[in-house]
């Protein structure tokens, strides 16, 4: 969503640190918009280690104004492209190949050439980088399709879309119902060892499908040199019901798959898919109120500087930042920002939870609970310390006196 003024920072007018946060800002929102609308999976960039396309290439590196034609000519000239794609004033592409074969031979020599006198870093980009196939793709899809379909009756062409679309409604269905699964129970993991390293996910599945209901599925890999993933001669094998792990260690135990007899037992390891887990790192917390926790603030930065950015997004009730005891007069690296509005809140929290710096520091933001504060916070870090009984009434004795000076000291600054 689009931040809903820039006139402070675009007129030159308060604060420098702001201004520059609010540009960059949203630079990162239009790149992330620019993404969105050409089809990328912004999720699949947060999968750690995850499998690698071997069709879609990321370059980086790449000189200021370079333009999306300068690179469809140099990528081009190794095969048939898809999608490039080059956000305004970015420093990284993305560049799809309709053939992986083409996608390989373009990585191996353009790796490290020079392009416009500066090296490029190529990297293949992760799995399910695209959450839909391109408009070129969609093309020659269609060409197919509309081939195939000359060659058939009427009645052919009127049923096929309707089967394609029953058949998608229920994969979607399917795949929602997975995602809504509670997480696995103990005992519902195996661990499978000595594996052919050319023994494949879907050949394992298909094996171990015979004990039972198959979850999940993984061989463990690690990247070589080059930057290949290989497999570690290891993986694990998730049911959906313990009854079917301890089934598969009795029957499989010792079983041949690809020459290789495996080692089966049972593993406490809890195998979540991609999906769920980049979703939970991104939803640690829902919204439930207008509040929004601040943390990371640098230390130089002030009510009114933190008050300037987030009234960008629409008019704010408070704005506190706890300060240190024994009179330093500094913060201590977080605050609360309590906007008017819950819709206010969501659209500030969407646009600067990404990637905002302020002097230097990249704000962290998450949703304050409802009854979060200062006291409840410190009462959080002496129980995880065991901090004694006594020192705790003391502490809170002496944040209620803190909390009194800090609020009429706010007041006293937002008037002046």
């Amino acid at each position: 969503m689009p931040l809903t003024s820039f006139s402070s920072w675009q007129e030159g007018k308060g604060s420098v640190a702001v201004r520059v946060a609010l540009g960059e800002t949203e630079l990162v929102q239009n790149v992330r918009r620019f993404l969105l609308d050409h089809g990328v999976s912004l999720d699949s960039f947060s999968q750690a280690a995850g499998e690698r396309s071997k069709a879609v290439i990321l370059v980086k590196n790449l000189p200021a104004g370079t333009k999306a034609e300068q690179l469809e000519e140099v990528f081009g000239s190794f095969g048939s492209l898809g999608r490039v794609l080059l956000p305004e004033g970015g420093v990284t592409a993305i560049v799809e190949f309709l053939e992986p074969t083409e996608a390989k031979k373009a990585f191996t020599k353009l790796a490290y050439s020079k392009f416009q006198h500066i090296p490029l870093y190529l990297e293949w980009a992760p799995m399910g980088v695209f959450s839909g196939p391109g408009t070129k793709m969609l093309k020659v899809e269609e060409q197919k399709e509309g081939e195939e379909q000359t060659q058939k009756g009427v009645s052919e062409k009127s049923d096929a879309p309707k089967e394609m679309k029953e058949e998608e409604e229920g994969e979607e269905e399917e795949e929602e119902e997975e995602e809504e699964e509670e997480e696995s129970l103990p005992g519902c993991t195996i661990f499978i060892k000595n594996l052919n390293f050319s023994t494949t996910e879907d050949t394992l599945k298909e094996v171990f499908s015979k004990a039972g209901l198959v979850r999940n599925c993984t061989v463990s890999k690690k990247k070589n040199k080059t930057g290949n993933l290989l497999s570690m001669g290891f993986g694990f094998v998730e049911y959906k019901k313990p009854e079917y792990a301890q089934k598969a260690v009795k029957q499989l135990q010792g079983c041949s798959v690809d020459g290789h007899q495996l080692e089966v037992k049972i593993s406490e390891r809890a195998i979540k898919s991609t999906v769920a887990t980049a979703r939970k790192k991104q939803v640690s917390k829902k919204q439930v109120n207008s509040k929004i926790l601040v943390r990371n603030i640098p230390f130089q930065a002030t009510v009114k500087e933190i008050r300037e950015l987030f009234s960008t997004f629409g008019e704010l009730k408070t704005v506190r930042l706890p300060k240190k005891m024994f009179g330093t007069g500094t913060h201590r690296g977080f605050g609360f920002v309590d906007f008017l509005t819950k819709q206010d809140a969501k659209r500030a929290f969407g646009a600067l939870c990404h990637s905002t710096h302020l002097y230097g520091r990249r704000l962290v933001l998450e949703w304050a609970d409802s009854e979060e504060t200062v006291e409840s916070l410190r009462r959080k870090t002496a129980e995880h310390f065991h901090e004694p009984p006594v020192k705790k009434q003391k502490t809170a004795m002496l944040e209620e006196i803190l909390e009194k000076l800090e609020d009429d000291e706010g007041e006293y600054e937002e008037n002046s």
